[in-house]
């Protein structure tokens, strides 16, 4: 595939409008020297930050995008909810400062939580996982 036809095909997946992607000016490099600069599309990394009832439990970086569908999943492998049921609600925070980069889950009444033991005790990370791959080796798991 040339060049032009994988930047075709790029624009087609992903718009440059889209909030998990912008365009940059980036400098290829052949192996001898590096070319002239072009505009590429680059995904977009922000944090996120997920609230559960106004309280600040995990701030991730995430690709922008599906944004609800990450802070249910992030609270059901920490084990704070166990089925969709216990989800109420799941909304931005407009009276932040980046209210499109924090959500505020409402839990049902049904689901008892100790904010306490919340604490600072979130692990997360992005990467491709290269770099981090030893990192998980020390990571408790928990089964069900």
């Amino acid at each position: 595939m040339s060049h032009k036809d994988a930047q075709k095909a790029q624009k087609q997946k992903v718009s440059p409008q889209s909030p998990a992607a912008t365009t940059a000016e980036v400098l290829r490099w052949n192996g001898k020297a590096a070319l002239k600069p072009r505009t590429d599309l680059v995904a977009v990394e922000e944090p996120l930050e997920i609230r559960v009832a106004g309280h600040s439990v995990a701030v991730t970086m995430r690709t922008p995008g599906h944004d609800r569908e990450l802070a249910a999943g992030f609270l059901l492998t920490e084990g704070i909810i166990r089925e969709r049921r216990d989800v109420v609600e799941i909304i931005h925070c407009r009276a932040t400062a980046a209210p499109d980069n924090t959500l505020n889950v409402f839990l049902s009444p049904s689901v008892k939580l100790d904010f306490a033991q919340l604490t600072r005790h979130v692990f997360a990370t992005s990467s491709c996982g290269l770099c981090v791959s030893r990192l998980y080796e020390n990571v408790p798991m928990r089964t069900r």
